[in-house]
């Protein structure tokens, strides 16, 4: 005897679901690099050489030809003063003899080239005895940072390294770490120069 029979309805939920998703790769190439580690020192701006000038005789200031952070070479005019006793006499100088026409009559000029880097005269009109500071002109060739290293980290000053120097206003500077000023005990600091392989305009003492 044979025996058929049909059977309807849905299909049991694994057969439905159908096989599973398959997973989505994707295949990459593995690179290595070296990892650097930047580590920031606290360091003060100066000025090795630079000079002071001062006014040679007491006199009225009668133009101040510079303003802070100018360039200037050595000789240039930078202030011009007038004596009490050129003040004095007046127009009448030249009548009384042509000769006296520049008598009491001072230019004062820089003693060398570089940048004002501190300017104590900012106006004419100003009486000033003789030897009163009226500017400063460093060398901008000489401009060299301080940097306070601990003593621990003496290793990273090795050999005359270069750096990285930010100034206040974000400008990024190259330097090369000089030797130190002199040899300290470990659990101090020490004290290196960094000179900056392009020296910018002014720079406050910061």
């Amino acid at each position: 005897m044979l025996l058929g029979a049909c059977h309807g309805g849905a299909a049991p939920d694994d057969e439905a679901a159908g096989p599973p998703p398959r997973a989505q790769v994707q295949a990459v190439q593995v690179s290595t690099q070296n990892l650097t580690q930047y580590r920031t020192f606290p360091a003060t701006s100066t000025y090795p050489r630079k000079s002071t000038v001062t006014a040679p005789v007491a006199a009225y200031v009668t133009g101040v030809k510079v303003r802070l952070g100018d360039r200037v070479t050595a000789g240039q005019v930078l202030f011009t003063l007038e004596t009490k006793e050129r003040r004095a006499l007046g127009g009448s100088v030249q009548r009384i003899d042509p000769s006296l026409k520049g008598f009491g009559l001072v230019a004062v000029t820089a003693p060398a080239s570089g940048i004002v880097s501190l300017l104590n005269i900012q106006q004419s009109g100003d009486y000033l005895l003789e030897g009163t500071p009226l500017c400063t002109v460093a060398e901008s060739s000489q401009l060299v940072f301080q940097l306070n290293l601990p003593y621990e980290y003496h290793s990273l000053a090795v050999g005359q390294p270069t750096c990285t120097i930010i100034l206040p206003d974000s400008t990024h500077l190259t330097g090369t770490v000089q030797a130190p000023l002199a040899s300290v005990s470990p659990g101090q600091s020490e004290v290196f120069l960094v000179r900056p392989s392009n020296p910018p305009g002014v720079i406050p003492k910061t």
